[in-house]
């Protein structure tokens, strides 16, 4: 498990990843019974807002991911999820709650690109997935996704996503929320192909792929998250 937050602050995330914060937005820990929320797994939930938007802040953990990703082992990334009211924006724009990227190459310094944005539809609360949200022309080109289902506010909402790394058109992507399948990408790009540059000393290699926690967006919201969970099989 990662980023518990039962400690009071965020240290198993920058233990080894890091925060990324853009405009007003941030990522803070704090009581549940502070925020008029339930607790869930502890006293600590992980506070994810954008207090004026645009803005984004995002929780990265780098290693079990990237290994997972280097070896194209199936893996894993739960969590929970409250939100205290809907969230909803103008039409041309987004609100994202988890991602994943992959970096171009393997020279240090490289570009990443996002592969999947989960988020939110404009409105009626509803699950939006994209993929190549950028549109990068090395990649199959973008593709939307979106359920009918929506997602329930003022109580804890539990995510899991499957996920199979793969440099070509044979990896996958499955999302449950509260054990129920709400989408299937199969025989999908899901990261850049690995490749090893012997000039980089071992354990030294660039970030394959990364995936992050958001509250990522153009509107203002927030969202607490807490108990997420790299594993081999799923949770729920």
């Amino acid at each position: 498990m990662v980023g518990a937050d039962e400690y009071g602050d965020l240290s198993e995330w920058l233990s080894n990843g890091e925060e990324i914060n853009t405009g007003s937005a941030d990522t803070t820990v704090v009581t549940a019974a502070s925020v008029g929320i339930p607790p869930r797994g502890g006293s600590y939930v992980m506070k994810q807002a954008v207090t004026v938007s645009p803005g984004a802040t995002r929780m990265q953990r780098y290693p079990e991911v990237d290994q997972l990703a280097r070896a194209g082992t199936k893996f894993y990334w739960s969590w929970y999820d409250y939100f205290p009211t809907p969230i909803s924006f103008d039409i041309d724009k987004m609100f994202q709650i988890w991602g994943s990227l992959s970096i171009q190459s393997n020279v240090f310094g490289a570009l990443s690109d996002v592969f999947f944005s989960f988020g939110f539809t404009p409105t009626g609360n509803k699950l939006r997935l994209t993929y190549n949200p950028t549109s990068r022309a090395s990649l199959p080109p973008k593709a939307e996704y979106t359920n009918s289902t929506p997602v329930p506010v003022g109580l804890w909402n539990f995510f899991e996503i499957e996920f199979l790394p793969r440099g070509d058109a044979t990896g996958s992507l499955r999302l449950w929320m509260n054990g129920a399948l709400q989408f299937e990408l199969l025989n999908t790009q899901t990261q850049y192909p690995l490749a090893i540059d012997q000039t980089h000393p071992k354990g030294q290699q660039p970030l394959l792929t990364v995936i992050e926690q958001t509250g990522y967006g153009d509107v203002a919201a927030t969202h607490y998250v807490d108990d997420v969970t790299i594993s081999f099989e799923r949770m729920g």
